[in-house]
Protein backbone atom coordinates (compact mmCIF):
# COMPACT_ATOMS: atom_id res chain seq x y z
CA UNK A 1 0.00 0.00 0.00
CA UNK A 2 1.63 3.37 -1.20
CA UNK A 3 0.74 6.55 1.09
CA UNK A 4 2.00 9.86 1.10
CA UNK A 5 2.62 10.78 4.66
CA UNK A 6 2.52 14.21 6.45
CA UNK A 7 4.65 16.22 8.65
CA UNK A 8 4.30 15.14 12.05
CA UNK A 9 3.22 11.38 11.28
CA UNK A 10 0.13 9.88 9.33
CA UNK A 11 -2.20 7.35 10.93
CA UNK A 12 -3.96 5.12 9.00
CA UNK A 13 -6.34 2.52 8.99
CA UNK A 14 -4.93 -1.31 7.79
CA UNK A 15 -7.51 -1.75 5.19
CA UNK A 16 -7.45 -6.04 5.64
CA UNK A 17 -8.93 -6.91 9.04
CA UNK A 18 -6.97 -8.41 11.59
CA UNK A 19 -7.85 -10.49 14.58
CA UNK A 20 -4.24 -8.84 16.36
CA UNK A 21 -2.09 -6.40 16.03
CA UNK A 22 -0.02 -7.40 12.41
CA UNK A 23 3.31 -6.83 11.69
CA UNK A 24 3.67 -4.02 9.80
CA UNK A 25 6.84 -3.39 6.69
CA UNK A 26 7.21 -0.08 5.75
CA UNK A 27 9.86 1.33 3.06
CA UNK A 28 10.45 5.23 2.38
CA UNK A 29 10.32 6.06 -1.34
CA UNK A 30 12.94 8.75 -1.86
CA UNK A 31 15.89 9.36 -3.81
CA UNK A 32 17.22 11.20 -0.17
CA UNK A 33 18.04 9.54 3.18
CA UNK A 34 15.36 9.31 5.00
CA UNK A 35 13.69 6.12 7.75
CA UNK A 36 10.26 5.70 8.54
CA UNK A 37 9.23 4.53 11.89
CA UNK A 38 5.83 2.32 12.88
CA UNK A 39 3.95 3.03 15.64
CA UNK A 40 0.87 2.62 17.71
CA UNK A 41 0.12 -1.07 15.48
CA UNK A 42 -3.28 -2.01 16.36
CA UNK A 43 -5.49 -5.02 14.66
CA UNK A 44 -7.20 -1.67 12.51
CA UNK A 45 -4.61 0.66 12.25
CA UNK A 46 -1.10 2.13 12.76
CA UNK A 47 0.87 5.71 12.76
CA UNK A 48 3.66 6.13 10.48
CA UNK A 49 6.89 8.42 10.72
CA UNK A 50 9.12 9.81 7.89
CA UNK A 51 12.94 11.20 9.76
CA UNK A 52 15.39 12.66 7.72
CA UNK A 53 19.58 11.82 9.08
CA UNK A 54 18.83 14.89 11.42
CA UNK A 55 15.84 13.40 13.69
CA UNK A 56 13.49 15.88 12.20
CA UNK A 57 10.17 14.38 11.14
CA UNK A 58 9.65 15.71 7.42
CA UNK A 59 6.93 13.49 5.43
CA UNK A 60 7.42 11.35 2.50
CA UNK A 61 6.06 8.55 0.73
CA UNK A 62 5.78 5.18 1.82
CA UNK A 63 5.16 2.11 0.83
CA UNK A 64 3.65 -0.59 3.80
CA UNK A 65 2.58 -4.19 4.02
CA UNK A 66 0.46 -5.35 7.22
CA UNK A 67 0.75 -9.05 7.89
CA UNK A 68 -1.42 -11.51 10.29
CA UNK A 69 -4.00 -13.19 10.77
Amino acid sequence: NLLNLGVGGTTTVIPAQFHTAPQVIATCISKASLIVSVANVSATSCTFHVWNRSGVDVGGVINYEAIGE
